[in-house]
């Protein structure tokens, strides 16, 4: 193997290891962000609302990613998950604390429903972002194709409450609110035989 093929190849390998960085999980109640230079956090709750019959709902979470190029990282944000206690009760649901880098990042997808989605966000170093509550509803589940719509609503006053009883190191009163605005949501087609 000849040095420049070599050198393209470990550049795309390299390249690959960091866009397979997915975060799964909310930052440690003594989490603190001016130990994390050139990170932000992203709060957001989650509802699910369905007209399916019990068991019959897989499980679902919302997909982002930031639009670096070079680092590009990845992260979930669950709706439905049957192996995570419920934050919100009626509908049941979760408030997620994750730790981004600082920039431009979008929420891209909703899996496995098959929907497409597009909700900018951005984030500055050092500071706590609120997105609002993202309320899923899924409709006429008996007979594909399901409907989808997506509800955004600030909840700070309850969200806060429960942001302020999980973070040791952060002050509600130090979150800015950013709810989602722009929220365009598509339902991929399903081709029948």
């Amino acid at each position: 193997m000849n040095a420049r093929l070599f050198l393209v190849m470990s550049v795309w390998i390299c390249a690959a290891c960091g866009a397979g960085r997915n975060n799964t999980r909310d930052v440690a109640g003594d989490y603190s962000l001016s130990e994390r230079p050139g990170s932000g956090l992203i709060v957001v709750s989650t509802r699910l609302t369905t007209d399916c019959e019990q068991g019959e709902t897989p499980p679902v979470a919302f997909h982002y990613e930031d639009d670096s190029y070079a680092h590009k990282r990845t992260g979930v944000i669950p709706v439905n998950d049957p192996f995570r206690k419920h934050d919100l009760q009626e509908p049941p649901g979760y408030l997620s604390i994750r730790e981004v880098h600082a920039g431009a990042h979008r929420i891209d997808q909703l899996p496995p429903l098959a929907t497409q989605l597009y909700a900018p966000f951005e984030v500055e170093a050092g500071k706590v972002v609120y997105l609002g509550e993202l309320h899923v509803r899924v409709s006429n589940c008996g007979s594909p194709p399901a409907k989808v719509a997506v509800q955004v609503t600030d909840q700070w006053e309850r969200d806060g409450e429960l942001f302020h009883q999980r973070m040791k190191n952060l002050r509600s009163e130090d979150v800015v609110k950013r709810l989602l605005t722009e929220f365009t949501l598509e339902r991929t087609q399903t081709r029948h035989h």
